[in-house]
């Protein structure tokens, strides 16, 4: 297999993740929703998610003409973890509270 090729794959499959988010959110909630729930922000989260999945599908017959979608998907999802990790400890620093 090509580098090109892996790519292609790589983009399908995170295509079809994305896409699947609300099937997602319904099947395995304690994996995907907030607790409390939160429907509109939820909502939200998904439809960013479809349309992000629908474009990687789309990107990946042909993706070195898509380049800055790819590096837009990368940053978003840095981004994302980033604001995450700032907003609440990483989980190892749990493991090792005493008390």
């Amino acid at each position: 297999m090509t580098n090109r090729s892996l790519l292609q794959l790589a983009l399908r499959a995170f295509g079809i993740v994305f896409c699947l988010v609300y099937p997602l959110f319904q099947i395995w909630p304690s994996g995907w929703q907030w607790t409390p729930s939160q429907g509109e922000y939820e909502l939200m989260i998904v439809g960013v998610y479809a349309v992000l999945g629908v474009m990687l599908l789309l990107s990946a017959s042909n993706p070195l003409k898509h380049s800055s979608l790819m590096m837009t998907t990368n940053w978003h999802s840095r981004s994302l973890r980033l604001a995450q990790d700032t907003q609440r400890p990483p989980h190892w620093t749990t493991a090792y509270r005493r008390g």
